[in-house]
């Protein structure tokens, strides 16, 4: 009797602490509100907590010290007009894994499967190194990113250096040498010219996505401190700082991103 009298208690004392469990907001894609305030880095929530999304496509990436990283995304079944949930009903795993396929690039086919993904985030820079492949990069022959921007089509050549592609948010979302919302182009198609023959092939279409960097840094700095006081080593808050990337904004390549996160944690 008394040692399920303990049994029970044990239960009870792990039910009420994963209940009242903290959930930090790290990344807020879209509006989402908790009562009337909208949803911001840095609130804490738990798993009662009620949230109205604005739509299907609004989502957040939050952090619980016992369940680490997870998604809210209003997919559950709700039948009301307004999509309103409790959050321990819309919590989801990340499923996100790091890639370990090799990123070299050695021809057409390569580059279009490495570039094919819905969203390709570029934080300062993206370097792609085609040294080693069959493309040619010189004066006569480039690379340029076709994309529409309030009706008008806009072509910009991507700048390259011994082999590699250089893309940046200040050469390519400028338009008449004024910086634009690249939020706002739309039919991304990347080509490779050859200007001898005057003939393009075409790579396919690509979606890049250059994050805020004031509202990254902070995401990035909620999301490390979290992790320091979780005694995670340096390796492990990198792999979780790319995990989260590709959670809330997209694809991120991983050699670029050791680039980037050096001197940030």
């Amino acid at each position: 009797m008394m040692r399920n009298f303990f049994l029970y208690l044990f239960i009870l004392v792990n039910t009420l602490s994963f209940a009242t469990e903290d959930l930090i907001v790290i990344h807020v894609k879209g509006n989402i509100r908790s009562s009337l305030s909208p949803l911001k880095p840095g609130d804490k929530i738990d798993s009662e907590t009620k949230l109205i999304f604005e739509n299907s496509e609004a989502s957040a990436v939050v952090m619980s010290t016992k369940r680490g990283r997870l998604v809210l995304s209003p997919t559950a079944k709700n039948t009301s007009t307004e999509l309103a949930y409790v959050v321990d009903n819309i919590l989801n795993p990340s499923t996100k894994q790091l890639s370990t396929r090799s990123g070299e690039i050695l021809n057409m086919i390569d580059l279009k499967n490495h570039l094919a993904k819905d969203q390709f985030v570029i934080l300062d820079s993206l370097i792609i190194d085609l040294s080693n492949s069959n493309l040619v990069l010189d004066g006569s022959h480039f690379f340029y990113l076709s994309y529409n921007f309030q009706g008008e089509s806009i072509n910009k050549k991507i700048p390259s250096s011994d082999g590699k592609l250089i893309l940046t948010k200040q050469v390519i979302s400028q338009v008449d040498n004024e910086p634009i919302d690249f939020a706002l182009t739309s039919d991304h198609q990347l080509f490779y010219y050859k200007a001898q023959d005057k003939t393009r092939s075409d790579y396919g279409a690509v979606h890049f996505v250059f994050p805020n960097k004031e509202a990254l840094q902070t995401e990035i700095t909620l999301l490390t401190t979290i992790l320091k006081e979780n005694k995670a080593s340096n390796e492990k808050i990198k792999e979780e700082i790319l995990l989260y990337l590709n959670d809330a904004y997209g694809f991120v390549d991983k050699h670029n991103f050791e680039t980037w996160i050096n001197g940030r944690i």
